[in-house]
């Protein structure tokens, strides 16, 4: 025993430790001296921990008592011998005694079964035997001993299936093998106590003696608790057998236990029936939770429609007001319903009785006004109706569509089941889910929600959840419209015979408008759920599917809405029938007309041709429905398909009958032209080629014009005059009949812009052999474009900015959109209908509106003409890069010139949307002329400025602000640190995307150099014999020094930041480095790579961001290691100088290595080594706890054991090498 004074100096260590008014000296000293107390002598440290949970000692004193008593036997059981292993299980079963008390803290009851159950761990399947009778006797003295005992048969199976670090391997299985012998003895014992002790709890409640009551009652809680440890692998019978799933079914109905009876009940449906001939005494088994959960939802369900029944005649609403506790118990009922459909349905689907008591229980969630409960139903039925819908595509598909609309469901047993699982959903079950769905599509977001809805709205916690519910609700109502599309047209149809009626209204409400949309929206995903198969059948013949879509088109066709909102409205109901356009020939012309007939309702008209305020905002509007009606045009062009064809002359002919009149601006002529794209690339290449010669023709006039490009496009001064002149008129040779400045900025931005979309329109070149019907029109287009391009790059250049007028320098900052979506507040700035917005709104009021319009053109300029490159790339091909006219050259200097003033943002965006591009696409032959010239000035510049700021992110905590950097006062407070802190947000973004983006470039060059098999002697039939050769992209970028040299350090270099995403990418470009240096006679290379590359990757494992991608960073260490340790001593010598890395400890590992091919193994090996110099700096690989999910468990021990490392996490440490 320990002596008085070691066990009051350890309390009084233990008070002043926990005391936080004690100094911190005397709280240091006070903690290495119980430290010294658990590191010293085994049975010293005993004595003191048991003398302190006496219980003439505080709560605090005692609580440590048991943790050092748990830390010995944790850590230290081994030190003791058999028979003291015995006195262990004695000493910590006479604690179950010692704070088995009417009043005693639950912590330490918990503490005292947590105790228990460590030594029944330790001791493993004997000692758990030997102790289980003991417990079993102790239940027998008091509600509170019951207690104790279910606490610790709580804690052991917990403990060995959820917090088991400790126990992986051979100790772990033997242990679950133990207390699975121990089951038939334990369930029933567990049975016996919910019965004795809810009888009991019932009983003194009658009798009104609360403290008898409330024991009774704990005991019935921790013995459920105590069961659910059971109800994650205890075998699903055994739990029926023993009567465990009846006693939890009863629990239902006492409102203080149902939740955790509910809890087993869901984690026993959650069970995956087993594969062996146990399966049918499996799926008894679950019939039975099954009706035990069936019963208790129907209360439920019952409970609360009478709640919500006599609140709505109390109040005079339909609001809910459920109590938490009925949500929380709802939501794990509804939890375990979706789990029993979710994983066991075959179990319920063989009768449809029982099938139909389910889908029924299920409706009745989905039917409750609290989303909590909605939103935990929901996701079964979208699990439910695509197994059924992907049924019916399949049967349409196969024995065609005629029969698909009469039953909509398959004909057979087999085809009913999708993964064993047959669904039947009814016209009336469809019928109720599409009104649930429209309803609660009705409902507003939250940040639009006023008085009305809010029991519904409240439940929101943020937008995203509203997002994601409607987004599921609209899926709903697709899958119905696949399955039953018939049901699904004819409620909208009654829907819209509602709804359209608001438009005849002059004025009508917020709310109305709201339904509008709403059905709008329910709409087009009705007629998109349609499987093609039954559209093209319904709409050529006359049966009642075809015919409610011809009286709904007829419908829409005759509405005669004047008010711009409502306009744009049937925009979207007729662009909504594309589908059913699609086969129906007769429809197609009359939408058209309707479509033309509504964009000619709505004046054409300027900004600048207003006054006023309110003239300005009813312009707004117009302009904004006018672009709704031409997006609709376009919408239905790619719908239609073919369907267009023979009206391509007469949609051209109106086009330029309203153009002439000045009745269609530029921004609608060229979405309306998009769609034109799109009917005539269906006509084949020759009327495809056509079409752009029409809609190309206005541009090529003007774009081609010499005097035109002399004086705008010749130096950074045109684009400067033609940006801060707007409002002026041409004058001398370039007047142009008399046209504004302001026009001919956007004439240089529709130009750009509709090119793009005509590329977009164009057949990629794998798919097509036939040269694309652009390649003429590039020898127009390009030289211009890339003469704009320079002049813009130039517009941040030392020489040019101080010069440029104060509208046009305020322009070069990031706009407040663009500052907004970095933080991720606001979508980005830069949509074509955003730029036609803008168009639209520009006055030539105040310096801020110049100054927004010109960084909106500037913008847009630079994306579309980025996008123009790349697509042009991809998309043409080889013709692209034909380089007879110079086009490289001059390619090159628009992008690189000035390069070194470009911003973060302006780089990502060069390297994603046009050097990614030319790296995939460009061909060998001119890898020279276009790669040569772009790639080194690209990487070398990239990689200082990614360097740089990095290098301030990871030292100083931010990354340096270039020089006049600013966030705009729109995008927060006025507050400085407020601001501060944006602008670091907003960097930091912007440092992430353009590292990202710049080591995607060197991934994909990675990519394209594929290994290449050769003949070695070296591990003949290996990985080592697979190299990568100089004529790849890599090997062309190794021979470019400038450019190999900027790859080399970004590659490394990013290795050791802390991203994820870029560190991914990195590591690829380096394996294929790698691989290149491990076959050349590049001994510098070969230095660089076993030194600083080997290096940062032992260091990139010291960042925990990287945890989730280790695994590469350990591949790139073993495979840097095996194919440069022939070449270079570098690799050893790096790992030699880690701590506690012996050249015994590496010959051993070298020897291990050569032992094994497998790659796997060899990582794991790597792993180990790193580990033991490593220790806990190594951040990257410190252990997860594991959370193991386990099915079921049998009566046979695993033969077959997993070795486990032992790791030690002593203060070892990778200093030497990480500062």
């Amino acid at each position: 025993m320990a002596e008085a004074g070691q066990v009051e100096a350890a309390r009084q260590a233990v008070v002043v430790a926990l005391d936080w008014t004690s100094s911190a000296d005397a709280r240091q000293a006070a903690t290495a001296y119980l430290e010294s107390v658990k590191s010293g002598n085994v049975h010293t440290l005993a004595a003191v921990a048991y003398s302190l949970v006496r219980q003439e000692w505080s709560s605090e004193v005692r609580l440590y008592g048991f943790k050092m008593l748990q830390h010995l036997i944790r850590l230290r059981w081994d030190e003791l011998s058999p028979e003291e292993h015995r006195q262990m299980a004695q000493m910590a079963l006479s604690m179950i005694q010692e704070v088995a008390k009417p009043h005693e803290q639950w912590a330490l009851k918990s503490q005292a079964a947590a105790l228990v159950a460590e030594v029944s761990r330790r001791g493993g399947p004997p000692m758990w035997k030997e102790m289980l009778p003991s417990l079993f006797s102790l239940s027998t003295s008091s509600a509170i001993h019951s207690e104790l005992v279910a606490m610790v048969l709580r804690w052991l199976p917990e403990d060995v299936t959820v917090h088991n670090e400790d126990l992986e391997g051979e100790r772990r299985r033997q242990l679950l093998f133990g207390l699975t012998q121990t089951l038939p003895e334990t369930l029933p014992f567990l049975f016996q106590l919910l019965e004795t002790h809810f009888t009991a709890a019932m009983t003194f409640t009658a009798a009104k003696q609360e403290e008898a009551a409330r024991q009774h009652a704990q005991a019935v809680t921790a013995t459920l608790n105590a069961i659910v440890a059971y109800a994650e692998w205890a075998p699903v019978t055994s739990m029926v057998e023993y009567r465990l799933v009846e006693a939890c079914a009863i629990l239902q109905k006492a409102p203080q236990f149902r939740l955790s009876a509910c809890e087993v009940l869901k984690l026993i449906a959650a069970r995956r029936k087993p594969a062996d001939d146990t399966a049918p005494l499996f799926m008894a088994a679950i019939v039975h939770v099954f009706e035990a959960l069936s019963t208790a939802s129907e209360a439920f369900l019952m409970h609360i429609g009478q709640q919500t029944s006599a609140l709505a005649e109390t109040l005079g609403g339909t609001k809910s007001n459920v109590e938490e506790g009925d949500i929380d118990y709802g939501e794990c009922l509804c939890e375990a319903m979706v789990a029993l459909g979710s994983h066991n349905l075959s179990c319920i689907v063989e009768d449809e009785t029982r099938l139909g008591t389910y889908l029924r229980r299920m409706l009745g969630f989905l039917q409750l006004r609290s989303y909590a409960l909605h939103s935990q139903a929901l996701p079964l039925w979208l699990t439910l109706l695509r197994d059924t819908a992907s049924s019916v595509v399949n049967k349409a598909d196969s024995v065609g569509p005629a029969s698909s609309t009469e039953n909509g469901l398959p004909a057979t047993h087999a085809e009913k089941e999708k993964k064993g699982v047959a669904i039947l959903i009814t016209e009336e079950l469809c019928a109720v889910l599409l009104e649930l769905a429209f309803h609660r599509l009705l409902m507003k977001s939250p940040e639009e929600a006023g008085s009305d809805n809010m029991s519904w709205i409240q439940d929101f916690s943020t937008a995203i959840d509203y997002r994601q519910s409607r987004g599921r609700l609209l899926e709903l109502v697709r899958l119905i419209a696949t399955i039953r599309p018939l049901v699904a047209v004819t409620h909208v149809a009654q829907q819209l015979d509602v709804v359209l009626n608001i438009g005849d209204s002059s004025h009508p409400s917020s709310q109305e408008l709201s339904s509008l949309q709403t059905t709008q929206v329910m709409f087009e995903t009705v007629i998109n759920g349609i499987p093609e198969a039954v559209m093209a059948a319904e709409a050529s013949s006359k049966r009642d599917l075809g015919l409610k879509l011809e009286g709904i088109f007829t419908r829409l066709y005759n509405i005669e809405w004047k008010i711009p909102g409502l306009v744009e409205l049937l925009g979207s109901y007729l662009d909504a029938m594309g589908p059913f356009l699609k086969h129906s020939q007769a429809a197609v012309p009359m939408v058209i007309e309707k479509l033309f007939a509504l964009l000619v309702s709505l004046p054409a008209m300027r900004m600048d041709q207003v006054q006023d305020a309110t003239a300005a905002n009813s312009l707004k509007e117009i302009s904004r429905a006018r672009l709704q009606v031409c997006t609709s045009f376009l919408r239905v062009a790619k719908a239609a398909d073919t369907a267009l064809l023979p009206y391509a002359q007469r949609i051209a002919t109106t086009m330029e009958e309203l153009q002439q009149q000045g009745r269609l601006p530029r921004g609608e002529v060229n979405l309306l032209g998009e769609g034109l794209l799109i009917v005539g690339s269906a006509g084949g290449n020759l009327q495809h080629g056509q079409v752009l010669d029409w809609l190309l023709g206005p541009f090529r006039l003007r774009w081609q014009q010499p005097e035109w490009q002399q004086r705008f496009l010749s130096s950074p001064s045109g684009i400067v005059d033609l940006l801060s002149c707007r409002d002026k008129i041409f004058v001398g040779p370039a007047a142009n009949d008399g046209k504004s400045y302001n026009e001919e900025i956007w004439f240089v931005y529709h130009t750009v812009t509709f090119f793009e979309r005509a590329l977009r329109r164009c057949a990629e070149p794998k798919k097509s052999k036939i040269p694309s019907v652009l390649v003429s029109h590039l020898q127009w287009m390009l030289p211009p474009l890339l003469k704009l391009l320079r002049c813009i790059h130039a517009l941040w250049s030392e020489a040019i900015m101080p010069t440029l007028p104060a509208e046009v320098r305020g322009a070069l900052a990031m706009g407040v959109p663009e500052q907004l979506s970095l933080l991720g507040t606001a979508g980005s700035q830069g949509s074509a209908a955003t730029v036609e917005a803008n168009q639209m709104e520009s006055n030539s009021n105040g310096i801020d509106t110049k100054e927004n319009d010109i960084r909106t053109w500037l913008k847009g300029i630079r994306d579309s003409g980025y996008n123009v490159l790349g697509l042009a790339a991809s998309r043409i091909g080889e013709e692209f890069f034909d380089d007879t006219d110079g086009r490289a050259a001059a390619c090159a200097v628009a992008l690189v010139e000035n390069i070194n003033y470009m911003e973060m943002h302006h780089l990502r965006q060069l390297n994603h949307s046009v050097i990614v591009y030319f790296v995939k696409h460009c061909p060998r032959p001119h890898w020279v002329s276009w790669l040569g010239r772009l790639l080194p000035r690209v990487l070398v510049h990239c990689q200082a400025v990614l360097s740089s700021a990095w290098s301030s992110l990871i030292r100083e905590g931010a990354v340096r602000a270039p020089v006049n950097w600013v966030v705009s006062a729109a995008v927060g407070s006025d507050d400085g640190s407020s601001r501060a802190i944006k602008t670091e947000v907003i960097l930091e973004k912007l440092l992430r995307d353009l590292s990202r983006e710049t080591c995607h470039v060197l991934a994909v060059i990675a990519i394209l150099s594929p290994r290449q098999q050769i003949p070695s002697e070296h591990q003949p039939g290996t990985e080592a014999n697979l190299i990568i050769g100089l004529d790849t992209m890599i090997g062309f970028l190794m021979q470019q020094r400038e450019a190999a040299r900027a790859a080399l350090l970004l590659g490394i270099e990013a290795l050791e930041w802390p991203d994820s995403e870029t560190v991914h990418k990195a590591v690829n470009f380096c394996s294929a480095v790698v691989s290149m240096a491990s076959v050349l006679t590049d001994l510098e290379l070969q230095e660089i790579v076993g030194q600083n590359m080997f290096l940062a990757a032992i260091r990139g494992l010291t960042l925990e961001s990287n945890a989730t991608g280790q695994a590469e960073l350990i591949g790139l260490l073993r495979e840097i290691y095996i194919r440069l340790s022939a070449h270079s001593q570098a690799p050893r010598q790096v790992l030699l100088s880690l701590p506690s890395i012996t050249p015994e400890v590496l010959a051993a590992f070298e020897k291990a290595l050569g032992k094994t091919s497998s790659t796997k193994e060899q990582r794991q090996l790597v792993k180990n080594l790193l580990l033991t110099a490593g220790g806990d700096q190594l951040k990257a690989l410190k252990a997860q706890k594991n959370t193991n999910v386990i099915t079921n468990v049998t009566n046979r021990l695993v033969e077959m054991g997993i070795e486990h490392v032992a790791i030690d996490s002593g203060p070892i440490g990778l200093a030497s090498i990480v500062m």
